[in-house]
């Protein structure tokens, strides 16, 4: 049996955070670019009627953030064995 597939929404959300947390790790030259992605896929997500209005408000403020100044990168890439996880194990 294969695994339902994720809403747009989610799958949207999900991709801007894992895109939020490596920008977050990884200093690179493509930060910009990646900013920027992480303003449109907010300013998307703030645009669905499917999300509640408090959510989508949280959204838009978020967006306003990463579109006028986003925070700043760290200075090197953090090597994947030293990463402490964020969560403990889903469940």
């Amino acid at each position: 049996m294969s695994s339902p597939a994720v809403p747009g929404a989610e799958a949207l959300l999900a991709g801007t955070l894992i895109l939020m947390t490596n920008y977050r790790r990884c200093a690179s030259e493509q930060l910009p670019e990646t900013a920027s992605r992480i303003a449109s896929n907010l300013a998307l997500l703030s645009a669905d009627p499917l999300l509640s209005p408090q959510f989508r408000s949280i959204l838009r403020g978020l967006r306003s953030t990463w579109a006028a100044e986003p925070p700043a990168g760290p200075e090197r890439c953090v090597p994947p064995s030293s990463r402490q996880p964020a969560v403990g194990p889903l469940q």
